[in-house]
């Protein structure tokens, strides 16, 4: 009550070309310590200074209250509004944060700036989402700085690709800006960060508590824990490239990785050997380590026969006697290493019945690969072992036939290949039938 003047301030955030680009996904101004935490005390020093100069009351913000800082701060003479709607001041660029102090002290105005944008459009060409609908009007709706930050819930697919990387915020309508190429650089060290940013995967494996103390005092924790595991989700969602995810994510909720009958009788040496199958033991390894540490589920299959089996030879079958219960031949290879928590999902144990696939399959329970999968809510299977051209290809068509999401685990598969090429044929009727193809990286 009682203001007569508003006081504009602008603090410098950039940091220039540094050694460490993890950072890259997300904006600028919050690598370093949350800036309402560097502003505010500076601000209540001015306005100190103002008491003892002026017996003047006054009362600080930083993007905190109902004040309009920019449009304030460009009235005040402290830069012109651009047309991607950030301030700019000549030497300085953009790269600066915007701090108001309302006073009672009555203090002569500055003159605003002139619009010196002129025809340029560089920032409003460089946005992917088209978020400016005209200069100097800018739909947030859009905004990838808004998306990642302020919007609750999913974000629509039709944004998700023109989000690229960017996980928090976004800097690329700044970058294009001529006013920003010579830019200074910051002498304020809390906006450098104290820290590597931990990344896409990690982020959607951290649990609020985690996420808490790993961005504590930061600007990230504006959006939550579950926005910013929804941001590291687009953001690995976008690495896709020819159809093949470099990095898929791996979301705790819905993904799971299967790992299909990776069994000693199945390796060389055994008496159903898939030439090279030992071959996908170190990626599932891998694989089901991320996916531990994730919190995703695992599961892993296994042939479960009986001594006496109808595909047997001995019974008039095809197969000669393999992974029979309790030998050797029918556990798991001794070099993969499934995590505490795996679910072991046995099949083949109807002396009657051939069963290639794990929906055929059963927990240690009793219920069903698929009744497990749906009590779960899991959506979408990465799936390796052996045979590519057997149980692999049974059990993604199946998960493929019953609404489930697959993506193949090219580095963890080897065919059995009866027939010269059987493996390649199974990977195009798999195509087909709508699997994906995860590219030989960890997941």
């Amino acid at each position: 009550p009682g203001a007569r003047s508003v006081v504009c301030v602008a603090l410098n955030y950039h940091q220039g070309e540094i050694a460490d680009r993890s950072w890259a996904p997300v904006a600028r101004y919050a690598w370093g310590r949350d800036y309402h935490d560097v502003m505010l005390p500076r601000l209540e020093g001015l306005a100190l200074l103002l008491r003892e100069a002026a017996s003047a009351e006054s009362r600080a913000y930083v993007d905190t209250g109902p004040v309009l800082e920019r449009e304030l701060a460009a009235r005040a003479g402290l830069g012109w509004v651009g047309k991607n709607t950030m301030l700019l001041r000549p030497l300085l660029g953009s790269w600066f944060l915007i701090g108001v102090l309302l006073t009672t002290a009555e203090l002569a105005p500055d003159a605003p700036l002139p619009d010196r944008c002129g025809s340029c459009r560089a920032c409003l060409d460089a946005c992917p989402t088209g978020a400016f609908v005209a200069p100097y009007v800018l739909d947030a709706r859009r905004c990838i700085s808004y998306l990642t930050i302020e919007h609750r819930g999913d974000i629509e697919p039709a944004l998700e690709s023109g989000m690229g990387p960017w996980q928090f915020g976004c800097d690329l309508c700044q970058s294009a800006c001529p006013w920003n190429r010579k830019a200074p650089v910051t002498r304020e060290r809390a906006f450098l960060p104290a820290a590597p940013y931990p990344g896409a995967e990690a982020l959607l494996a951290m649990d609020d508590e985690a996420f808490r103390r790993r961005f504590a005092g930061t600007a990230l924790l504006r959006p939550r824990a579950a926005g910013m595991r929804r941001n590291a989700a687009v953001a690995l969602r976008n690495r896709h490239r020819d159809g093949k995810e470099i990095a898929p994510m791996i979301d705790p909720v819905r993904d799971a990785l299967v790992i299909v009958d990776v069994q000693n009788d199945f390796c060389p040496g055994g008496a159903l050997a898939v030439p090279r199958g030992d071959e996908v033991v170190e990626p599932l390894s891998r694989h089901a380590g991320r996916f531990a540490e994730a919190g995703a589920a695992v599961f892993a299959s296994r042939d479960w026969h009986p001594a006496r089996t109808r595909h047997f030879k001995e019974l008039g079958g095809t197969w000669p006697p393999h992974c029979v219960q309790g030998t050797g031949g029918a556990d798991f290879h001794p070099a993969l290493r499934l995590p505490a928590r795996t679910t072991v999902i046995s099949k083949g144990m109807d002396p009657e019945q051939d069963a290639y696939s794990c929906f055929q399959g059963q927990g240690p329970d009793g219920r069903s690969f698929g009744s497990i999968l749906a009590g779960r809510g899991i959506k979408r299977l990465f799936v390796g072992g052996l045979a590519t051209d057997y149980c692999v290809k049974a059990t993604a068509l199946d998960a493929l036939r019953e609404g489930f999401e697959v993506a193949l685990l090219e580095d963890a598969m080897r065919a059995v290949d009866v027939e010269p090429g059987d493996g390649a044929r199974a990977l195009e009727e798999l195509k087909r039938a709508g699997a994906t193809f995860a590219a030989p990286e960890p997941v």
